[in-house]
């Protein structure tokens, strides 16, 4: 054999057998349960908040806020050398809001908070959003599932942002949306019982998502984009004038 010849067989030997140890040691580690997952990574970058029962959210100026599901109420907001964020409780309603410096333009992400706001709640609170982008997260089962009210303003509303990374099937019960200068933003992935809308120069796309139940309020400004088989599912639709 000649000597190049043995030299690159070298190589792959060795290429082959780092592989293997590799797989050899993350498979211990994971026998062993020598891992954090998914969601304890991300805390790794958030202050974490314990909050009391809460039944109303107002938020204010929020570049990224992720609403999640959850046993107990809790705010997580992405760390920073800068806090922009500012938060508060007063009674049964949560504060969220943000700014910048005022050396800073006011074009600068729309002047949104920049740090990212996971908060988990039980469900069923009522959420009011202004100068926002909100993602509200479905329940993993069918039982799981809660109900939504959201009144937005110049804000939008996704039920799945960053859909190529997260395709499972989420569920939600009953989904009830005001909306002004604003957009909702469905997915297909996702399953309600019903949504109920009243839009006034805003936009609805259910990007195939199923639907039980449609109703629809809307002045004669507003896009409403419904797939086929949500179409038969149209309980009511009323257009302002």
């Amino acid at each position: 054999m000649k000597t190049s010849n043995k030299i690159l067989l070298g190589f792959l030997l060795a290429g082959f057998g780092f592989i293997a140890a590799a797989q050899i040691g993350l498979h211990v580690k994971y026998v062993h349960k020598e891992y954090i997952t998914p969601e304890q990574y991300i805390t790794s970058f958030y202050d974490e908040y314990k909050l009391p029962n809460i039944k109303h959210v107002r938020l204010m100026g929020t570049a990224a806020c992720k609403i999640i599901p959850s046993d107990i109420t809790e705010l997580k907001i992405e760390k920073s050398s800068i806090a922009y964020k500012k938060f508060d409780v007063s009674g049964d309603t949560l504060f969220i809001y943000g700014e910048y410096p005022s050396s800073h333009a006011s074009s600068i992400k729309l002047n949104r908070m920049a740090q990212n706001v996971r908060l988990y709640v039980p469900g069923a609170v009522d959420v009011y959003a202004i100068n926002s982008d909100i993602e509200v997260q479905g329940g993993q089962t069918v039982d799981k599932g809660a109900s939504w009210h959201f009144t937005i303003n110049n804000s939008v509303l996704n039920s799945r942002e960053g859909s190529t990374l997260d395709s499972v099937n989420r569920y939600f019960d009953t989904l009830s949306v005001v909306a002004q200068n604003s957009q909702v933003l469905l997915f297909h992935s996702d399953h309600f019982k019903a949504v109920n809308v009243q839009f006034d120069h805003s936009l609805i796309d259910d990007r195939k998502a199923e639907i039980g139940q449609v109703n629809i309020t809307t002045d004669s400004t507003s896009v409403i984009i419904v797939s086929g088989r949500n179409m038969n599912k149209l309980n009511s639709i009323i257009i302002k004038k």
